[in-house]
């Protein structure tokens, strides 16, 4: 067969949403470690797994801009920016 190829290594795929207490991530590789840092650079929050479901409580964090940034078993770092209103 000609013009089918396989990738050496699968892309990651993350689904993102979140309510007003807490963001739901949903990752094909498993999640290794996690930051949130607000809009100066500073972490505000960061935690460590192995899962692919993660759940992170954002109840205390202020209104405004954030980014998510997710790191995967693979070592690659993923960011997102999220939105915090309430």
């Amino acid at each position: 067969l000609t013009g089918i190829t396989t990738p050496e290594k699968e892309e990651n795929k993350i689904l993102l949403y979140y309510t007003e207490k807490e963001i739901c991530i949903q990752s094909f590789l498993p999640i290794k470690e996690w930051m949130i840092f607000n809009s100066n650079g500073q972490c505000i929050r960061q935690g460590f797994t192995e899962q692919s479901d993660l759940s992170i409580d954002i109840s205390s964090i202020q209104n405004g801009s954030y980014i998510l940034s997710i790191k995967s078993s693979e070592e690659k770092w993923e960011n997102q920016k999220i939105t915090i209103r309430r």
